[in-house]
């Protein structure tokens, strides 16, 4: 049902655990758009941590998905190595 907000936590665990194995290196995941929200469809964002904890905040803020990965692109959040 609409219970307006990502409720597939269970699948980003096995997309991050998944996806680090195959790459060697520690990913991290969140659901940024959900089935539960309204949507069509689910969407998931897999990447460094600093980035899904900037996703993670801006999903809380009421960001959209299409919001996050903008501000993901323009480098907004992220820490510059």
């Amino acid at each position: 049902g609409d219970v307006g907000k990502p409720v597939c936590h269970l699948y980003a665990g096995l997309f991050a655990g998944f996806f680090s194995t195959m790459v060697e290196r520690q990913l991290n995941c969140i659901e940024i758009q959900c089935y539960s929200m309204g949507e069509s469809y689910c969407k998931f964002l897999l990447g460094s941590k600093d980035r899904i904890d900037a996703a993670a905040f801006w999903l809380n803020e009421g960001a959209s998905a299409s919001e996050i990965a903008q501000k993901l692109r323009s480098g907004q959040g992220v820490a510059k190595a």
